[in-house]
């Protein structure tokens, strides 16, 4: 453990030897932020090498290799010359372990152009000119994102020490949103003439045919919904007979009400479907007819049932 004194000298001093003792106790993150401060205020070698082992700690590897790399080009003659030197010589041997453990990532596009696409890597952004490169990257999960105009790509990835992979992000194809639109009246105006607004152009209206199919849909929905009417009159008008068999005349007054609501039910359910299935025959019979055959529409009832027939 460092002395008073040695605290005392400076405040990076200080700063640094509470980092250490910190990085020494196993307290990786706080020992990383008191190095940092300390080494940005005052670098020297043995700040660079103990800022760099917390980062190696905290799985930031590659910025940990960054670190040895800046304190392999700082002078040996501040402070204590001796430990200096020893720093310098510890963080060389060090960086030269680390590199070949740090995976590596290739980002590949298929369908878009690097220009075309913008790529963020754990929610930092990612120059294009990565694509294609083995990009050393830290060990563990990772989230690429790709976006060009609306369309979005996201991968995650896991990579292990010394793991090399390569990821393809997969576009539709070229992006044609910004690609210029031939005009034919450009082609067309004579030199020197006042150039016109395009005119705005409409979808065509439907033709016979397609009008024609669309009503005879509503008018088979009509006789649908008039069919459920009239099978629900019939339904409630047999469970009223059989609840006062004798005219009408029931036995107590629970089931006169009964026998009421029954008949109400079976009235009103049959006269709107009565009216659905004339409204929905009435339009296929007398609708607007295209060129082709007549549709052929038939309503056949029988006993308990009521069925549509026809082609169309």
């Amino acid at each position: 453990e460092l002395g008073p004194a040695a605290r005392a000298a400076h405040p990076c001093c200080a700063l640094g030897a509470y980092g250490i003792e910190a990085f020494l106790a196993q307290k990786h993150a706080e020992a990383h932020d008191k190095l940092e401060k300390a080494y940005q205020l005052f670098a020297t070698p043995t700040l660079g090498l103990w800022s760099a082992r917390a980062r190696m700690q905290l799985g930031h590897w590659v910025d940990a290799a960054e670190r040895y790399r800046a304190t392999l080009t700082l002078p040996d003659s501040v402070g204590n010359h001796a430990a200096q030197v020893e720093a310098l010589h510890d963080a060389k041997q060090e960086l030269e372990a680390l590199l070949p453990r740090i995976p590596t990532l290739t980002v590949q596009l298929e369908g878009a152009a690097p220009a075309e696409v913008k790529l963020t890597l754990d929610n930092a952004a990612m120059p294009s000119a990565f694509v294609g490169v083995a990009r050393p990257t830290d060990p563990g999960a990772h989230e690429l994102v790709a976006l060009r105009n609306t369309e979005r790509v996201v991968l995650r990835v896991q990579l292990g020490e010394r793991e090399h992979k390569s990821l393809p992000l997969r576009f539709r194809g070229p992006d044609l949103s910004a690609a210029p639109v031939a005009s034919a009246a450009a082609s067309t105006v004579p030199s020197g003439a006042m150039a016109r607004a395009p005119i705005e152009t409409k979808p065509p209206a439907p033709t016979a045919p397609q009008a024609n199919r669309a009503l005879v849909t509503v008018s088979i929905a009509a006789i649908a919904l008039g069919g459920v009417g009239i099978a629900t009159s019939a339904v409630t008008y047999a469970m009223a007979t059989g609840t006062c068999p004798n005219d009408g005349t029931c036995s107590s007054r629970s089931n006169q009400s009964k026998y009421d609501t029954l008949q109400d039910v079976s009235t009103w359910s049959f006269w709107p479907g009565a009216v659905l299935i004339a409204a929905g025959l009435v339009s296929v019979w007398f609708g607007p007819r295209a060129d082709s055959p007549p549709e052929q529409l038939g309503l056949q009832l029988s006993p308990g049932r009521l069925s549509l027939r026809g082609t169309f």
